[in-house]
């Protein structure tokens, strides 16, 4: 029997990587409402709060804009553009002899912590989601650490039992069993905000394994694509293109991993293919595997355990403060407390409610779910028919060939959200065109009076035009299309003046606006 865990800690800091999406903002605060009672008995000490929304932050926002820091995955990115950090950023870190707890910190905040010497638990939610309740995955700087985690590890053997279970519920969901052909693959769609496709301050996108995507695939019979119900189902569109076949759907992804005819499982970096694994299929992620050690989410000096119930023990954190010691790993689940169902207490937080609702059959909660982007099943064949106009509302056509920028379509037409927008028409569905007419609707008015538009086709640049407040809208302009293209035309347009109704003070929109679509129609000789 030894001891185990931090010799000395001088305090507990809860450290929030606060300028993520708002669904991390919950969940560290939920992380904290869970673990700071448990922290405060074994230690006597309660934990130091230390998030964007205290005071102590808010007064240096203005700072880190100034120094026009990257906000795309962590402001700790400071830490790989400038040679030292300003002293007001130090005195707000954490000091050596504090031990960070932390939700998704990003692993450049983990450097740094482990360069300083901080020891750090970094709390995720596990990859495998269809157990009877929540686990959590945790990761470390510190073998003292981690001696504790390993001993209070969960052992995922029992995942192999319960997807059996999963499958046997998904008996008949897909009525048409022949759609599915024997030896097929499965492509597993992501949002843009998941800090897993997050690399180099960019979000690495479907587009850039289109070749990888066409080798691995090969030898399958065919390719279902499944965008994740929150987005970038227009990614699926530009793989679909590049692809040549396959049909973008809109099954349960676990009735699909369920069939028998789904033996190949592709993903950037999904927690789905960590699943698959558990369904007895061939797993491909193409960017890694999501919580490995060195990829977007954990520290290549970390390592990795799955905990379940433990992490509410008082007994799991005075062996982590090195206050008991360290129990055999039989003895753990007899710790002295009552466990909650984690799963019902951190529904609608973690993105866990995104869990298809197969396991909802079986666990009655209530979730927050936002609703999911309306997306329509798409085969190839149905990119190559002939079109005489793309229509943007939401009764239109414009979903088989909108990829980047553009927002869900409404009555009138589409927004585009950002400073750039892609278009891309197979030539096929083209009849010897002379131009395209474009009807848009500009984001202007007397805080904005001026829209400029760059557009290119095929990388080749067409034309450049301004849209000002004094301009008729609709505004209609003209495109003429190269006569000679291969398999598709790829249309870019750079709007470099897009503004939110947020950043002119006009309201709490903070979608960034500067060109709308309402059609598009193809004038033919």
């Amino acid at each position: 029997m030894m001891r185990a865990g931090l010799p000395k800690s001088n305090q507990v800091v809860f450290l929030g990587d606060f300028l993520r999406s708002p669904h991390i903002h919950f969940a560290f605060r939920v992380l904290y409402r869970l673990l700071s009672n448990p922290i405060a008995l074994a230690t006597g000490t309660m934990p130091k709060f230390f998030y964007s929304l205290t005071s102590d932050f808010n007064s240096h926002v203005k700072k880190l804009e100034e120094l026009e820091i990257s906000t795309t995955q962590s402001w700790i990115q400071l830490q790989e553009e400038t040679v030292e950090l300003p002293q007001w950023v130090h005195s707000l870190l954490p000091s050596e002899g504090d031990l960070v707890i932390g939700f998704e910190i990003a692993p450049s905040m983990c450097r740094w912590l482990s360069k300083h010497g901080i020891p750090y638990m970094n709390f995720f939610v596990h990859p495998v989601r269809f157990l009877p309740d929540l686990l959590i995955a945790v990761s470390t700087n510190n073998d003292a650490i981690s001696n504790v985690l390993h001993q209070w590890s969960f052992q995922l053997d029992c995942a192999y039992d319960y997807a059996n279970v999963l499958r046997a519920l998904c008996i008949g969901d897909i009525a048409d069993q022949s759609f599915i052909q024997p030896e097929s693959a499965m492509f597993v769609g992501q949002t843009s905000n998941d800090a897993s496709v997050i690399q180099a301050g960019r979000t690495v996108k479907v587009r850039d394994y289109c070749t990888r995507i066409q080798e691995l695939t090969a030898q399958c019979s065919d390719i279902l694509m499944c965008p994740h119900p929150l987005g970038m189902a227009d990614q699926m569109i530009y793989l679909l293109h590049n692809l040549g076949r396959g049909t973008i759907i809109n099954y349960n992804s676990y009735s699909l991993l369920s069939h028998e005819n789904i033996k190949l499982v592709l993903t950037l970096s999904s927690s789905l293919g960590v699943e698959a694994r558990y369904f007895n299929k061939d797993v491909h992620f193409l960017l890694g595997e999501p919580l490995r050690p060195g990829g977007s989410l954990v520290a290549s000096d970390a390592k990795v355990y799955p905990l379940g119930h433990s992490i509410l023990s008082v007994d799991f954190w005075k062996q982590i403060f090195g206050l008991s010691r360290l129990m055999s790993k039989g003895n753990c689940a007899n710790s002295e407390f009552k466990a909650p169902n984690l799963f019902r207490s951190l529904f609608g937080a973690w993105a866990y409610d995104q869990l298809d609702p197969i396991l909802r059959r079986k666990v009655s909660v209530h979730s927050t779910v936002v609703p999911p982007r309306p997306w329509k099943q798409i085969n190839y064949n149905d990119l190559r028919k002939q079109v005489t106009t793309i229509d943007f509302r939401s009764s239109g056509n414009s979903f088989l060939y909108t990829c980047d920028g553009f927002r869900t379509a409404e009555d009138w037409g589409t927004w585009v959200d950002g400073c750039c927008a892609e278009l891309i028409i197979p030539s096929e569905a083209i009849y010897q065109p002379a131009f395209i007419q474009f009807k848009l609707q500009a984001y202007v008015n007397s805080l904005l009076p001026q829209q400029y538009i760059k557009v290119t086709v095929n990388n080749q640049a067409i034309t450049e035009f301004p849209i000002s407040s004094s301009d008729n809208q609709p505004f209609l302009i003209n495109l003429a299309l190269p006569e000679q293209c291969d398999n598709f035309y790829l249309l870019q347009f750079e709007i470099p003046n897009a503004k939110s109704p947020q950043e002119l003070g006009l309201s709490e929109d903070t979608r960034k606006l500067g060109l709308g679509f309402i059609e598009a129609a193809f004038i033919y000789r």
